[in-house]
């Protein structure tokens, strides 16, 4: 049995430097559109689902292989994955999505791109009571200010709506479908401004996450699943935005 588990982890460690080696050598942003991607955590395990290999992104995706992960290209498609701080400040003076804001602007400053992908995490979204109205009006401004400092560089913004919860409350629920919707409102106003659907292809027919598309029972992120299926349409639905 040993002998057999000793093969496999030899086998996987081949692989994986086979991979470290030669999946970089992919990347080029020659004669494609650059695409900076705003996020955290679904960000990154986005990035691993495109970048790692099979057996390395399923149970261990939040193990520190030294994979090059952040960098990806499709079709005509170039994407670099650009980390920010959550919305939420260490304290609560602090303004809502100030430090995010701040982090995309480091990442618009960084390079040339041609357009930004940009969302919030699912964490972003859960209220009680009275704090719906408020947080609505927190996440409008930050997506108004991330679209003023794409559109003053000419670039196009494409805005990931609201990432499902499996057990939200009423609260939460009705703020997530109210953001989406006023997203739809907004993009329909800027013509330089997609929306891509991260909510509907996973969720029920209440909005709730179908824990089949969970990265695990105990941990709500999108898993595997998940991505290949929102991989179906976000490839030809962005890169025929872009190139219209």
């Amino acid at each position: 049995m040993w002998k057999y588990m000793t093969a496999a982890i030899i086998a996987i460690l081949i692989c994986a430097g086979i991979w470290i080696v030669v999946h970089p050598l992919a990347y080029s942003p020659e004669g494609k559109a650059k695409v900076i991607m705003f996020g955290r955590s679904t960000m990154s395990l986005w990035f691993k689902h495109w970048n790692w290999p099979y057996p390395l992104r399923i149970k261990t995706t939040y193990k520190p292989w030294p994979i090059p992960y952040k960098k990806y290209s499709r079709g005509r498609l170039y994407l670099e994955y650009f980390p920010v701080h959550g919305p939420k400040g260490s304290n609560a003076e602090e303004p809502f999505g100030q430090r995010m804001l701040q982090s995309v602007r480091e990442g618009l400053d960084s390079g040339k791109y041609d357009a930004a992908f940009f969302k919030f995490c699912f964490v972003d979204f859960p209220v009680k009571g009275d704090e719906k109205e408020k947080r609505m009006e927190g996440l409008k401004d930050v997506v108004m200010k991330v679209h003023d400092m794409t559109s003053s560089r000419g670039m196009k913004l494409i805005i990931g709506n609201a990432l499902p919860l499996p057990k939200p409350n009423d609260e939460t629920l009705s703020l997530q479908k109210e953001y989406n919707a006023w997203l739809l409102e907004y993009a329909a106003r800027n013509k330089d401004v997609l929306v891509f659907d991260l909510f509907g292809p996973i969720t029920d027919k209440d909005g709730r996450l179908l824990m089949e598309y969970a990265h695990a029972r105990d941990d709500h992120h999108p898993g595997d699943r998940a991505f290949s299926l929102l991989d179906k349409t976000f490839f030809p639905h962005v890169e025929s935005w872009l190139y219209k």
